[in-house]
């Protein structure tokens, strides 16, 4: 089946937006065109007003409607602190994580020469140009951790050293206490030792069902292994080191 003009163009527009293929480009032209005429005016008319309507910070580089955003021109801001940034969900990102009350520079993207992005494409010019005459003490290297962006971040941190400001490299992954990743499973410490540590002070489970053959521990006794959704996934261990009790028959071996 073919659609008409106006479909395909509807259809290849909307697969300009990222992670959206053929199949759900379809899907989306023919849901806004059959079902929900009301939404698709509405977005279009608000894509139209956002197109003309929002361009760039002179200062900061980030998404705005005016020519000094808000974040800039907000007098409460630490200008001594700059945060260096790759793009505008950044900023966004970083403001809904709250804690940082300085400036932002975003880069437009991050170094990498096979696709013809360089320095000055980037911004890395206009950075210098931000800082010069600037009451600067420490800039913040918020890259992304891949590696082109720790290689963005060397190269401006290298360009920074001779001026004499503090460069700091934003800090990836959360540390997180040994105790608090427990807390929901063991909510204390066994009776009688409350200095006990609550990863080593949980009680075994009286019986534990094996995935492997299915095998039933006896009461007492516990076992070394590890548990993923709920199953133990460690095998059995052999009959001769279970009680005589659970022990099974042994089988002879074959006569030859």
């Amino acid at each position: 089946m073919s659609f008409s003009p106006l479909i395909r163009q509807m259809v290849d527009a909307l697969r300009g937006l990222p992670g959206v293929g053929p199949k759900t480009a379809q899907r989306m032209a023919l849901h806004l065109l059959e079902r929900d005429r009301a939404a698709a005016a509405h977005l279009a008319h608000a894509l139209q007003a956002a197109v003309e309507g929002v361009g760039y910070c002179q200062r900061c580089r980030t998404l705005s409607e005016t020519e000094i955003c808000s974040l800039c021109s907000d007098p409460r801001r630490d200008d001594r602190l700059l945060c260096v940034l790759q793009s505008p969900a950044d900023v966004w990102a970083v403001e809904q994580a709250g804690g940082f009350n300085g400036r932002y520079f975003v880069l437009k993207g991050h170094l990498s020469p096979i696709d013809g992005m360089g320095p000055e494409e980037i911004g890395v010019p206009a950075l210098l140009d931000c800082i010069e005459g600037r009451p600067v003490d420490e800039i913040i290297l918020a890259t992304n951790p891949t590696v082109e962006g720790e290689a963005t971040a060397h190269y401006i941190a290298e360009l920074l050293r001779p001026r004499g400001i503090r460069v700091s490299r934003i800090a990836h992954g959360a540390a997180r206490r040994r105790a608090g990743v427990y807390r929901r499973r063991h909510p204390g410490p066994r009776a009688g030792r409350p200095n006990a540590d609550p990863l080593r002070s949980a009680p075994a489970p009286s019986r534990s069902v094996v995935r492997a053959g299915s095998h039933v521990w006896p009461d007492g006794f516990r076992p070394r292994c590890s548990s993923r959704r709920g199953r133990i996934v460690r095998s059995a261990p052999p009959a001769d080191d279970l009680p005589a009790a659970t022990a099974g028959p042994r089988r002879s071996p074959p006569a030859n």
